[in-house]
């Protein structure tokens, strides 16, 4: 059974904070959150007529590709995202993090190659871009204590999904 407060994060994401509209196409990037959130948000975005696309991603593969990549890759990466963003109408980051120094320890290099490549792709944002799609990072123990103070992870959770911006 899905967590209640799941489905009422995921309704205040869609029809809130991104107000989607039947036909619109809205892009789901789930980044080490619980699966059932990712599948809360998909059937809460086709309750309202959205059409939505997903991907999921984690940040130890992010490591690897930073750690072992190239120019020309990143590029294309960098390519592939941006064409993806500039389809849709509407966004959600879901960010978690099971462990919050996983890039904490790559080269200063490859730092500097992801950001000069894959993370500018999207800005500025293409024409019909919602801006206020919610990316914040998902409650779990590793992130408790730094994003909210020191708070236990029931606590965190309980700070951290009350509310949502509104586009």
């Amino acid at each position: 059974m899905i967590d209640p407060r799941m489905t009422k994060l995921a309704e205040n994401l869609i029809n809130y904070s991104t107000a989607l509209k039947p036909g619109e196409k809205i892009l789901i990037e789930a980044i080490d959150i619980p699966t059932e959130m990712t599948c809360e948000l998909v059937r809460v975005a086709r309750v309202a007529g959205g059409d939505p696309l997903v991907t999921l991603k984690s940040n130890r593969v992010n490591r690897a590709l930073m750690l072992h990549g190239s120019r020309e890759q990143m590029d294309l990466i960098a390519d592939a995202e941006a064409l993806r963003m500039s389809r849709v109408n509407a966004y959600i980051g879901a960010r978690g993090n099971y462990n919050i120094a996983e890039l904490s320890d790559l080269p200063e290099e490859a730092h500097k190659l992801y950001q000069e490549t894959v993370w500018t792709f999207g800005f500025p944002r293409p024409a019909g871009w919602c801006s206020a799609g919610l990316t914040r990072p998902w409650p779990s123990s590793p992130i408790a204590a730094p994003r909210a103070s020191r708070l236990s992870t029931s606590t965190s959770v309980r700070w951290t999904t009350p509310g949502c911006p509104r586009r």
